[in-house]
């Protein structure tokens, strides 16, 4: 399962529609573009391309998750993947 952290520190356990995410389901849950990036563990995190440019607030959770967190910190809601949410380049 995938789970949806808010800046708020909240964090839900969300599902595709199908087998994987779609662009639009993402980017209802960012609320704008998306942007990839990865956390410690190598997970997939899906945040607001935008999100500093849009001054939203900081996202500690996702900071503390995110491989550069100290550096560059995470701004907004974001989505990370369970691995078996992943979508492979192989998989169609």
């Amino acid at each position: 399962m995938a789970t949806w952290i808010k800046t708020d520190g909240t964090e839900t356990t969300v599902s595709p529609k199908g087998r994987f995410f779609c662009l639009e389901e993402l980017q209802q849950f960012v609320g704008g573009w998306i942007e990839l990036a990865y956390t410690h563990a190598g997970r997939q995190m899906f945040l607001n391309e935008e999100g500093k440019l849009r001054d939203l607030p900081l996202n500690l959770k996702a900071t503390i998750l995110y491989q550069y967190g100290i550096l560059d910190p995470i701004v907004g809601d974001v989505v990370v993947l369970d691995e078996s949410e992943e979508e492979k380049e192989d998989e169609e």
